[in-house]
């Protein structure tokens, strides 16, 4: 999603979107909605197959909801870190 970006933007991009929806304003049928945002990011290592990075990005999507959502995490190949 983010081609030849450096993990550190892709961690600062990550909490940007984060942020930025915790602090949107939605409504729908009237009601006032408070929306979050859990996610999960890693970056392709060398030699590293699609489903391998995908696997990855989504365990630590799923350590993000664990750590209490509304969270960021990053794989970054033997395990998950918040952001």
């Amino acid at each position: 999603v983010l081609p030849g970006a450096e993990a550190g933007e892709v961690q600062r991009a990550c909490e940007r979107a984060r942020r930025a929806l915790e602090d949107a304003t939605f409504t729908h049928d009237g009601q006032l909605l408070h929306v979050t945002v859990s996610a999960g990011s890693a970056q392709c290592l060398a030699g590293e197959s699609a489903s391998s990075l995908l696997r990855r990005a989504d365990e630590a999507l799923y350590a993000a909801k664990q750590a209490g959502r509304n969270r960021a995490c990053w794989h970054d190949g033997e395990r998950c870190q918040l952001i």
